[in-house]
């Protein structure tokens, strides 16, 4: 914990614009892999955003993805989505993505 509070401190006024582009790019990129995996993540906000100390940034909390089953696919439907259960595991190895409980 006292590793996050050095890092707040160090950027009390907000990372460069280098970085946020970077993160961006990297969450971008994260995005288009879970939706290649037909997953919706619905969650995104800065809690569930880590950046490790080489500035990787990490996906955290899929729980409330849902994975979205392809159109053509029989099953249930809800609100004109036709959902089915995700696999945390199978995001996570996928693409690196930290796994936090």
């Amino acid at each position: 914990m006292a590793r996050h509070v050095q890092v707040l401190e160090a950027h009390a006024n907000g990372l460069s614009a280098d970085v946020v582009r970077r993160c961006m790019w990297q969450l971008c990129k994260a995005m288009c892999f879970i939706h290649k995996q037909d997953i919706v993540y619905r969650d995104i906000k800065p809690e569930n955003l880590l950046i490790d100390p080489n500035g990787t940034l990490k996906l955290c909390d899929f729980g409330f993805a849902r994975k979205v089953r392809p159109p053509g696919m029989t099953g249930a439907r809800r609100e004109g989505t036709q959902h089915a259960s995700t696999s945390k595991r199978d995001v996570v190895r996928g693409f690196g993505l930290a796994r936090v409980s």
